[in-house]
């Protein structure tokens, strides 16, 4: 592939936590597929939930933002420890897509919670 690859955690939403899984596993993931790992890519700037949030309420727009900007052509893969309603990762999707350096997103998720 000609482009950078890159590996980046969803931003936490719970900032004030000691460990934090989802940027562990993206380290390890980076680290076994020799990429680099970038964990300030992205930033959640509400404590804002959405597994907390009412169905009606479900947005979390303009809640991610865009930290750091490349100066060149990367693909990258977007880590998540938790996937409830994709909202998140919608929001960093498009957050991502605002660059126009990324060129291909991948996304991983380790667990999905389930419905009622």
């Amino acid at each position: 592939m000609s482009y950078n690859e890159r590996n980046i955690p969803v931003p936490a939403s719970k900032k004030n936590r000691y460990y934090q899984p989802v940027y562990e596993i993206a380290q390890g993931i980076a680290k076994y597929l020799q990429i680099y790992y970038v964990e300030d890519a992205l930033e959640k700037i509400s404590d804002d939930e959405s597994k907390n949030m009412d169905r009606s309420q479900k947005s979390l727009t303009g809640n991610i933002i865009l930290r750091k900007e490349a100066t060149r052509d990367y693909s990258l893969l977007l880590v998540d420890d938790l996937y409830s309603t994709g909202t998140t990762l919608q929001e960093c999707v498009k957050t991502l897509r605002a660059d126009k350096h990324v060129k291909h997103i991948y996304v991983l998720t380790m667990t999905k919670t389930r419905k009622g």
